[in-house]
């Protein structure tokens, strides 16, 4: 066990002044690395253990630097050595002045024999002498990576041929140090020339997608293998880590992706929606049933009976990566988070858990997709305009047809709150049935994944719910002209738990000015939170109807979307070697695992403060944690 202990110090690489060698130095604030900054510098943050510091060396005199990883610090023996904590891939640093150090020849021992990566530089006064590479990384294998060449156009050749070289890269460089990321990506690639290949999408289309993946993997591969043997020569973009790169954080990212993945694969969610066609259910009052009435309360996902699977299910995984540009952001193919997490994921406001939200996005892609068939055909816009103008020989018969028109019934009450005239008679015209759709389809998707963030991840804790997303929003600029669509967002999702009585909408509201008048309380500079409790707080009615208005979608999430084995699959604790887990403490790193990242951040992030060392403590325990 050892301890993050003392202040971040910034390490330094630059060309000696005769381009003919490399210099290392250590300084103690940003400040004197940009005091010494030259047009070939590199730099990074690294965190001592246990108060370590760089051992004070006369000019002519030799010391050494060993970067060694991926690797968990908590399961080595690093008594008698002095060693710092970095971000990167080489996570762990251990430095000596002492060319017999049985320490770091133990430490070597150990990282030779599991096969762990590692570099060494003798360094004289401050110029980088001898280099020596681990066996691992001079050993030279073919690895036999074969990418396909895309079902695409021949237009497309340049983002085609991009494409299949990054894959390659990073295939590659995972296959060196993050071996079960490889397999990651190969599935990715798989799934992606599936995707490719099965659509009827113009080749524009496809062109975007190549540019949004091809993005995803440049910044992937050079975020988490800069800062990789050969050190020297492998910089990073993202400029405050570009000596080492950010391989620590990225390893976190894709763990909090594996779990969502892990619970998804579990419970078979995306099956049992497209089998909602096998249950029975010819009762034509259910979509006007009362909110609060039992039969709204019946989670029909539950009724689905899935045969064994043949084969495990194969789907894309997520390129997860840091972008200052895009933020939290989810495509169909891709997982962003802010550069900001890094140092402040501790922060409510940077908070890890944000990425649940973008996760719901594409889990509502995959719940509408099957509701939604047809949709742009003659043929499929007549059936769902029937479901909800029934004719007595046409009637919901199965689930499906019951959540489909749900669905329909949702779109229409938005239609209603715009337009008073479309209330009467409460139909729709199939040829109207395509406008609905793309009319409100963008506040549909944003509603229904509110819904299934707080449902699903935050388990309908509204403390922290509303906490998370409101301190989040709370950093974004220039949003005061849209808070009132972040008051519905708000108010829909809480309003789901809240599913009794006739008074539901007054006591949503109530809850939700309650959390917000506590969270304005509690922050004196925030940007909108003041704004946006006096704004919910003197226009009660308003923002009732607006939930009034968005009822059916409510009832379309709880009733046919929220599956309580999901539910329980996101909550699972990943099974651990340990008879029993042990209360992990901030800072101490052992070898006690994280065994579900979700609840981990629920634990530790929820400071109103960034909070660096801790930051770096959290993303080794993600990065490291037991693996689903």
């Amino acid at each position: 066990m050892v301890e993050l202990a003392g202040e971040q110090v910034f390490l330094l690489l630059n060309r000696s002044s005769d381009l003919r060698g490399h210099e290392v130095r250590v300084v103690s604030t940003y400040d004197d690395a940009l005091e010494q900054w030259d047009w070939t510098t590199r730099s990074s943050p690294i965190f001592p253990l246990e108060g370590a510091r760089f051992p004070v060396v006369e000019e002519g005199k030799s010391w050494f630097i060993v970067f060694i990883g991926p690797v968990d610090p908590g399961t080595l023996n690093l008594d008698g050595l002095t060693c710092f904590l970095s971000y990167g891939i080489h996570n762990l640093i251990a430095v000596s002045d002492n060319p017999a150090d049985s320490a770091l020849a133990r430490l070597l021992d150990h990282a030779k024999a599991s096969g762990i990566p590692w570099e060494g530089w003798q360094v004289i006064g401050s110029r980088i002498g001898h280099v020596e590479f681990s066996p691992a990384q001079i050993s030279k294998q073919p690895l036999g990576i074969v990418v396909p060449k895309l079902p695409v156009a021949s237009q497309l050749r340049s983002a085609s041929e991009e494409y299949r070289t990054l894959i390659a890269v990073t295939r590659a460089k995972c296959a060196r140090y993050l071996p079960e990321m490889e397999a990651d990506i190969a599935s990715f690639d798989e799934a992606f020339q599936r995707v490719l290949d099965a659509t009827q999408s113009h080749s524009v289309a496809k062109l975007a997608w190549l540019a949004n993946v091809n993005a995803a993997l440049s910044r992937f591969s050079s975020q988490t293998f800069a800062g990789t043997s050969p050190i020297l020569e492998t910089e990073c973009h993202f400029w405050t880590h570009s000596l080492l790169g950010i391989g620590t954080a990225t390893q976190a990212l894709v763990n909090i992706r594996r779990q969502y993945d892990f619970a998804l694969d579990a419970s078979r969610l995306a099956e049992k929606i497209d089998r909602l066609a096998s249950v029975s259910c010819d009762d034509t009052t259910l979509t006007t049933a009362g909110f609060a009435s039992d039969k709204c309360k019946v989670h029909w996902l539950e009724k689905v009976v899935l045969a064994p699977r043949a084969a495990p299910q194969k789907y894309s995984k997520l390129i997860a990566y840091f972008s200052g540009r895009d933020g939290y952001r989810s495509t169909s193919f891709t997982l962003s988070a802010p550069l900001e997490l890094i140092s402040s994921c501790n922060m409510y406001a940077w908070t890890p858990l944000t990425l649940t939200h973008e996760l719901s996005h594409t889990l509502t892609s995959t719940l509408l997709r099957p509701l939604l068939e047809g949709v742009n055909t003659d043929e499929g816009a007549k059936r769902l305009a029937a479901l909800v103008t029934p004719a007595k020989n046409f009637a919901p018969r199965t689930a499906l047809d019951q959540a489909q028109k749900q669905l329909i019934t949702a779109y229409m009450w938005l239609e209603f709150e715009r337009d008073d005239k479309a209330r009467h008679g409460a139909t729709i015209d199939s040829t109207k049935v395509l406008e609905l759709v793309e009319r409100y389809h963008g506040e549909m998707v944003e509603l229904i994944t509110h819904l299934l963030d707080f449902q699903y991840f935050y388990g309908r804790n509204v403390e922290l719910y509303m906490t998370s997303i409101w301190e989040s929003w709370d950093v974004i600029p220039n949003i005061q002209s849209r808070i009132d669509e972040y008051l519905v967002r708000s108010l829909v999702a809480v309003l789901s738990s809240h599913q009794r009585g006739i008074d539901f909408l007054d006591v949503t509201y109530d809850v939700v000015l309650a959390q917000l008048a506590s969270l304005n309380s509690n922050s004196a500079d925030s940007q909108y939170l003041k704004f946006a409790y006096e704004r919910l707080r003197d226009h009660k009615e308003f923002f009732k109807r607006k939930m009034y208005w968005r009822v059916p979608i409510v009832k379309l999430v709880l009733g046919f979307f929220y599956d309580p084995e999901t539910r329980s699959a996101i909550a699972r604790e990943i099974p651990t070697s340990k008879r029993r887990a042990k209360p992990l403490k901030e800072n101490r790193l052992d070898e006690w695992q994280v065994t579900n990242p979700l609840d981990f951040l629920v634990t530790f992030a929820r400071d109103r403060a960034p909070k660096p060392r801790k930051a770096l403590w959290m993303l080794h325990k993600l990065a490291f944690s037991e693996k689903p």
